[in-house]
């Protein structure tokens, strides 16, 4: 049986403090097919570059302003090839 693959679109802005209390646990699935991408809506708290250096396995998407949640969401579905998408 092939699995599809699944992209979780996790949205943020200035969170870091739930980020890195999240992406662990999106990181652990089962699934044998997935990726996960954080669509950063311009945070000022360095979220960022916390993101690349203690996720690097996660995809990063820095929009240059803040789109809200709809648009960041719009965002990482563009940027995804994923036949799946979780936004989260």
């Amino acid at each position: 049986m092939a699995f599809p693959k699944v992209t979780a679109v996790v949205v943020t802005y200035n969170a870091w403090d739930m980020l890195k209390k999240c992406l662990p646990t999106i990181l652990e699935q089962a699934w044998p097919r997935y990726e996960v991408c954080v669509v950063d809506n311009a945070s000022q708290d360095g979220t960022v570059e916390k993101l690349r250096w203690k996720f690097p396995q996660v995809q990063v998407l820095a929009l240059n302003e803040n789109l809200h949640y709809a648009g960041a969401c719009d965002a990482g579905v563009e940027h995804t090839q994923s036949e799946y998408v979780a936004l989260l």
